[in-house]
């Protein structure tokens, strides 16, 4: 986005184990491997990188740094140094939420950092205005930029728009980082008991246990393709299904997922795009658009199996279906948002 509007952008990153992404259209060095869960290990690498952050950033106007974690790195690596910087917020994390003394202790850093950021991104509204105003009592210099898709880099939606379903037998389709228990249970549940009604596609990473992997691919009409390039492999995987799964780990009032519960999800952007319906959670950032447009259906935790097949019927996806490819794309893609952070940032 930022060498679109006439940046010299260069790139450094921490690798990781996770889902594959896309790799930055710029120049790019690995600061070093980091390991999900290993936390003492990863606060050794990110000081060990503070040299090179440093020796780049005497060298630029801008630093941009994403997520909270990056964003105290940055700052501490730029003490003294005169550039601009930008922390990009895609994540809420529960540590930033919850009520321990970890916590607690976290978000006074984090007010701290962000009260001296010069440019906060947000990719969601409610993240400024639920979190950093009303939650830390913050009020900064901010930008909403979400996570729509890059039309550029996107395949024609004309090209996807005309699959339309033949056969009653629905594909739901489940995509991306794959670690709520909850959908992966409900998924094979539909396809163990309605193997002439629904059949699974799978694909991205698997981040729940092994013993569940096996059970659910285990059956004949559930397939997992492994992981995918984004946004490279999209149209293939979108195009073979009739209805895209989005639900994340139903809220609790012990433990809510505020990420969740306040942004729209990556598959609700790459779903509508390619006219795909949606199953979405109740209370969800995705919700309100799926309700007021009918593009989707709405769950919650305590839906009975038997209630849920009957919404899944082929009458009710293909009413949806209909409602998606009425929707204006812009709603999917970025239009003016390249425009109005190299404005903010110069």
């Amino acid at each position: 986005m930022l060498k679109a509007e006439g940046f010299s952008v260069e790139a450094f990153y921490f690798e990781r184990d996770y889902h594959q992404g896309r790799l930055p259209d710029c120049s790019s060095e690995s600061l070093g491997k980091i390991e999900n869960g290993r936390y003492l290990k990863r606060i050794f690498m990110y000081l060990k990188s503070i040299r090179k952050i440093r020796q780049q950033a005497k060298l630029a106007t801008v630093i941009y740094s994403f997520e909270l974690d990056l964003g105290i790195l940055t700052r501490l690596a730029t003490i003294g140094i005169p550039i601009k910087r930008v922390i990009e917020i895609g994540d809420i994390r529960d540590i930033q939420t919850a009520s321990g003394v970890v916590s607690t202790i976290l978000r006074k850093i984090e007010k701290v950092v962000i009260a001296k950021v010069d440019l906060l991104v947000v990719t969601a509204p409610k993240f400024y205005t639920e979190y950093y105003q009303k939650w830390l009592g913050l009020h900064v210099n901010h930008l909403i930029i979400e996570n729509k898709l890059d039309q550029e880099l996107m395949p024609s939606v004309l090209s996807s728009s005309n699959n339309v379903r033949t056969v009653d037998v629905i594909t739901i389709g489940y995509f991306g980082v794959l670690r709520c228990d909850w959908s992966a249970k409900t998924l094979f549940s539909l396809a163990k008991n309605y193997p002439n009604r629904f059949t699974i596609h799978l694909a991205g990473k698997w981040m729940l246990s092994d013993e569940l992997f096996e059970k659910i691919t285990s059956l004949e009409n559930v397939f997992f393709f492994g992981e995918y390039k984004s946004p490279n492999d999209l149209l293939k995987i979108y195009s073979e299904v009739d209805l895209v799964w989005a639900v994340y780990q139903p809220f609790s009032e012990a433990k809510k997922n505020y990420n969740a519960l306040w942004a729209k999800t990556n598959r609700f952007y790459e779903s509508q795009y390619f006219r795909k319906p949606i199953v979405v959670l109740e209370d969800s950032g995705d919700e309100f658009f799926v309700r007021a447009h009918s593009t989707g259906l709405v769950v919650n935790e305590s839906i009975e199996l038997s209630t849920l097949v009957e919404m899944l019927n082929p009458t009710n996806v293909d009413a949806c279906r209909r409602n998606v490819v009425k929707c204006d794309v812009k709603n999917f893609i970025y239009s003016g948002e390249a425009k109005a952070l190299r404005d903010a940032l110069i």
